[in-house]
């Protein structure tokens, strides 16, 4: 069947070539989403029914979370591991040099309120 415009004065063309739906298809493209097929048991199948109806979503939704969530936990222990292992460096750099931290390095209490001794 052929593509036939709707008329202009009830949906006016976009600037993308003139099909008013242009940048619709360009936002569906960039959100392509990955369709995924579970295999549960009925007894977990009712409970999260149950779930998604207390919480107002769907199982898919529910699902899609918790996908979202070990995706970010991931991404969290990462960071926490690079982090660590900076800290980790710095440290070895620290002592390499000699340097320890002691309280004698600290200045007094009444210096830190001080605001010259601070610059």
């Amino acid at each position: 069947m052929p593509y036939h415009p709707p008329h202009p004065d009830l949906f006016p063309l976009s600037p993308t070539c003139g099909d008013p739906y242009a940048e619709v298809r360009q936002i569906c493209e960039v959100m392509v989403m990955k369709n995924i097929t579970v295999a549960v048991d009925d007894e977990t199948y009712r409970l999260s029914c149950a779930r998604a109806e207390k919480t107002g979503t769907s199982v898919a939704e529910l699902i899609r979370s918790y996908l979202v969530s070990l995706a970010e936990d991931e991404d969290a222990t990462a960071e926490f591991e690079r982090l660590r292992a900076a800290q980790d460096e710095i440290l070895r750099e620290i002592h390499a040099r000699g340097g320890e931290f002691r309280a004698a390095d600290n200045l007094p209490r009444e210096a830190l309120y001080e605001r010259d001794a601070l610059r």
